[in-house]
């Protein structure tokens, strides 16, 4: 049922966001509030994105078994919790309700176009506005828009590394999007590539239905329950502990990434006692690049058996792969099927040259030799095209402040909306010069690559979260800063 507190649905322009999952829903409702005539698209039937689950293996989505690795506590929108019965951790079908509950409350779905395919995004020839080029039911249109919020989801292209041999391998490859249960598998020999969250699910998920499950990975990874010391793991991420480690980011970098790992790995340890070497595990990239991982399970499987850990795959045979042993031996390893767990990119096909954020990218990114296909987005506040700041916003191609995608979201579209509807309070929140634009830019481009110089990143985004988070929240006009974020006498007061 729609809230009791109308929204204002008066038109200060025609706005289209595109894709209705979590950050597509926040901001059709947070532009709507600001008068806007909103028009959401999403491809699928449904809204929720990824959150609801789906056989279709051309879409990402959760399996069934799913649990959020953010606690109910962090990971909701503003004013808008999850209900008491809710588990500390909701489960996929937890999460998908409560976004069925806030479209209803809110009532969002008049402003939902569900089933509608953009292919084309793309500057009218007046150059005033945006045109959407859309397809449904074999029926294409173009749509006339003042502005656009794109929110497609930052894991819809997937990254496969290239391997020797790979072409004669007879048995089946996977992406993880593909993968929505073990029962394909059974009796199968399966390695999962990776040691991302996809690729713990998605190894837990085969135990006890594939004949036999590994895990090859190159890298070491910081492994963490959701419950450590009888709490909620992202609990003990404070106000105050975050503001202390901006302060090391700011002013003794080195220490930015060493305490936040030092505690991970001394968590880690305290839980898992007997990790064994040979699962290399341990020591793990750089802090900044790649946190961890949340899994209560992946460790026990080790531990048991279950799953068998691997070093990262040299090469393909025709039934199997090459890895090395704890040794340094090579060693070959028969496998049926590989579900590659590798990453996946923000897809900026639909974008045409002026609206793509990504079209000129700089030789240097690309010959990284960490950046592993990932487009670097020139966007100022990993937010706003540089050429349109009032009028074309992205939310996903750049990591947020938080971990938790609900609250980053919310913020980011809050923003959003106040800079489209021009109510910001004051010139010195936004740049007032095209020089401005690219000095922001080209330093955050910088920080990006010192970033990937060390190790490989899943997304781009700001190098130190509280600083975007406080931009955010004076665009937002939030008084979150004024009141925790200062000495001025509202933050004394209280």
């Amino acid at each position: 049922m729609a809230s009791s507190q109308q929204l204002d649905n008066s038109s200060k322009g025609r706005v289209a966001v595109l894709g209705l999952g979590i950050s597509g829903i926040v901001q059709v409702k947070n532009l709507v509030q600001q008068g806007f005539q909103v028009v959401g698209f999403e491809r699928n039937d449904y809204y929720g994105g990824l959150w609801r689950y789906t056989e279709d293996k051309e879409q990402i989505s959760v399996l069934k078994n799913t649990i959020a690795n953010t606690s109910k506590y962090f990971g909701h929108y503003t004013n808008f919790p999850f209900s008491d019965n809710v588990p500390t951790y909701p489960r996929a079908s937890d999460i998908y309700s409560n976004l069925q509950d806030y479209v209803d409350h809110f009532d969002l779905l008049q402003y939902m176009r569900l089933g509608i395919t953009v292919t084309l995004l793309e500057r009218s020839q007046d150059g005033q506005a945006w045109n959407i080029h859309c397809t449904s039911g074999g029926k294409d249109r173009v749509e006339r828009f003042d502005k656009v919020v794109v929110c497609t989801g930052p894991w819809e292209k997937s990254y496969k590394p290239r391997y020797k041999g790979e072409e004669d391998f007879k048995g089946e490859f996977v992406l993880g999007k593909e993968h929505k249960g073990p029962e394909e598998y059974a009796g199968k020999r399966v390695v999962v590539v990776g040691m991302s969250y996809t690729a713990c699910d998605t190894a837990v998920d085969l135990v006890g239905v594939a004949k036999e499950v590994y895990m090859s990975h190159r890298s070491g990874v910081r492994i963490c329950p959701r419950i450590v010391d009888g709490k909620a793991f992202d609990t003990k991420v404070t106000r105050q502990l975050s503001s202390l480690m901006t302060f090391f980011d700011k002013y003794i970098p080195w220490l930015g990434d060493y305490i936040p790992n030092k505690v991970m790995v001394s968590n880690m340890l305290k839980v898992y006692p007997n990790l064994k070497p040979e699962w290399k595990l341990l020591p793990a990239p750089a802090f900044k690049n790649t946190w961890g991982v949340i899994n209560d399970h992946i460790i026990d499987k080790f531990t048991s058996g279950e799953i068998i850990p691997l070093n990262g795959i040299k090469s393909f045979t025709p039934d199997g792969i090459i890895t090395e042993d704890f040794n340094g031996q090579e060693m070959h390893t028969e496998v049926d099927v590989v579900i590659f767990c590798t990453g996946a990119y923000f897809d900026y096909s639909n974008l045409s040259p002026e609206a793509n954020p990504t079209i000129h990218q700089p030789k240097e990114w690309e010959n990284l030799e960490h950046s592993n296909g990932l487009l670097y987005p020139r966007l100022y506040q990993n937010i706003f095209h540089p050429h349109f700041i009032d009028s074309l916003a992205f939310i996903g191609p750049c990591k947020g402040f938080s971990f938790a995608i609900h609250p980053n979201s919310d913020l980011i579209s809050q923003a959003i909306s106040q800079v489209f509807a021009g109510n910001l309070n004051s010139t010195d929140k936004l740049p007032q010069s095209k020089e401005e634009v690219d000095e922001w830019c080209e330093g955050n481009y910088q920080a990006n690559v010192r970033l990937v110089k060390r190790w490989r990143t899943f997304r781009t985004g700001p190098t130190i979260a509280r600083d975007f988070e406080s931009f955010l929240n004076d665009v937002a006009g939030t008084s979150v800063n004024e009141y925790l974020g200062g000495w001025g006498w509202k933050a004394w007061k209280f």
